[in-house]
């Protein structure tokens, strides 16, 4: 809605995207027509917090967010607003750290209701069985298209190669044997 000369002096405020996901940069910018075609800028937001005389500023708001312009001429103001939709961020959650025996595994799996899953091999199952050491993780993507990612680092205990010796001694040193020697006649 414009105020001034009625009819003569309009904005048209721009964002692009509308909808972003968290972490993603939008463009503003306003179209005006009528007045002097000098025109002094001022967008605002609610929630409050952002504030810049640039006519087409680069913005990256944390929350869902209505940017207000106001522009002028002088004899001329006009107001519009736009309003960018922000999407969270997936968090997956696969579990910590783990540390198994050989021969032992792990189902890593971050949940249902992800639109896609995408593990650290390419594969895109919903759980993902760890049994060999290594760095395991997975990016997952909602309805939106946002994706979030979680690791886990899989450490396997191996049994020794050959069963340990006591120090010292063998078990034979430790006992002293006295032998002796019988003769017998019929």
């Amino acid at each position: 809605d414009s105020i001034g000369q009625a009819g003569s002096f309009t904005l048209t405020a721009i964002a692009e995207p509308e909808e972003i996901c968290q972490g993603e940069s939008v463009q503003l910018d306003v179209v005006v027509e009528g007045g002097s075609g000098s025109y002094a800028y001022l967008w605002t937001s609610i929630p409050p917090g952002f504030t810049t005389s640039l006519r087409n500023p680069i913005v990256k708001p944390d929350t869902s967010t209505y940017y207000i312009i106001k522009a002028s001429d002088g004899p001329n103001t006009g107001y519009d607003t736009i309003f960018v939709v922000v999407h969270e961020n997936p968090k997956p959650y696969i579990g910590e750290d783990t540390l198994i025996c050989l021969g032992e595994s792990v189902i890593y799996d971050p949940g249902p209701g992800f639109a896609t899953y995408e593990w650290q091999d390419g594969s895109t199952q919903q759980s993902y069985t760890g049994s060999a050491e290594g760095f395991f993780w997975v990016e997952v993507t909602n309805s939106y298209g946002c994706y979030g990612r979680d690791s886990a680092f899989l450490d396997i205990l191996e049994p020794p190669l050959k069963p340990a010796k006591p120090a010292g001694p063998s078990y034979m040193d430790l006992y002293s044997v006295d032998s002796s020697s019988y003769t017998t006649s019929t």
